[in-house]
């Protein structure tokens, strides 16, 4: 067990020459953490006194459990911690550490939970795409330079929508202003080392409807699949027939 421990109410014992206050220490019934973190690396979500599950990214370094930065909103609550057994298990189980937060009067405690993940150096998409428009090339998590061709009578940039390829690497989304500008999707990975920017530019399609816009509604994430793929068309339309080869 580690953590610390709530004193008594008036210590028993003084050193000589200390002075002892007449007054004892005001315990409370708060119970909950004022914060939880590891030096610069990512904790998510962010810390919240009300949440109580979290991941926290480490270096890929460790082979043990670190210390975390734990502190009390009561200094003088007790702080119980399971450290995680195995951080390189494939078992969160195994990977979780547990603080139980006990108040100082003793009537309440709380408990939170820490999942531990390695960082990884993973800035890329595995998907992205537009509702309404044609993406050029197609998306490869490797491309990282697009044209979205938009359907003529488009006035306003349309959203983007994008998954990670590591779902805890951080992404920063500029916007483009008017149509002929580039929207950039920058990508910092876990491990604060890695970086990759997707740019992707928009231009009205003037092709006189050359480019099929209907054959590009499919959806299909994430790219590439290792266990399952997810098939789905643009604005709920119905999909009539799939062939896989």
């Amino acid at each position: 067990m580690a953590g610390n421990l709530r004193p008594d109410a008036i210590d028993s014992y003084v050193e000589i020459g200390a002075y002892e206050s007449p007054f004892p220490l005001q315990l409370l019934s708060t119970v909950y953490l004022a914060y939880i973190g590891y030096r610069d690396f990512l904790l998510w979500p962010a810390f919240n006194k009300d949440s109580l599950n979290y991941v926290q990214i480490i270096p890929d370094t460790c082979t043990v459990a670190p210390e975390l930065e734990i502190e009390p909103a009561d200094n003088l609550a007790e702080t119980d911690i399971q450290n995680a057994a195995d951080i390189l298990s494939q078992d969160e189980a195994d990977r979780t550490i547990t603080i139980t937060v006990t108040s100082s009067d003793g009537t309440a405690n709380m408990v939170y939970t820490v999942l531990l993940r390695l960082a990884t150096g993973l800035a890329t998409l595995d998907t992205l795409y537009l509702c309404n428009g044609l993406l050029e090339p197609a998306f490869d998590p490797d491309a990282f330079y697009y044209t979205a061709w938009l359907p003529e009578g488009t006035t306003e940039v349309p959203d983007v929508y994008y998954r990670t390829s590591d779902p805890y690497a951080t992404v920063k989304v500029d916007k483009a202003a008017e149509i002929g500008e580039y929207t950039y999707i920058r990508i910092t990975a876990t491990d604060n080392k890695k970086k990759r920017i997707y740019g992707i530019k928009f231009l009205i399609d003037e092709s006189d409807g050359t480019k099929d816009f209907l054959q590009y509604s499919l959806i299909v994430y994430p790219n590439p699949a290792v266990s399952q793929l997810t098939v789905k068309m643009k604005h709920n339309k119905e999909i009539h027939k799939i062939d896989i080869l």
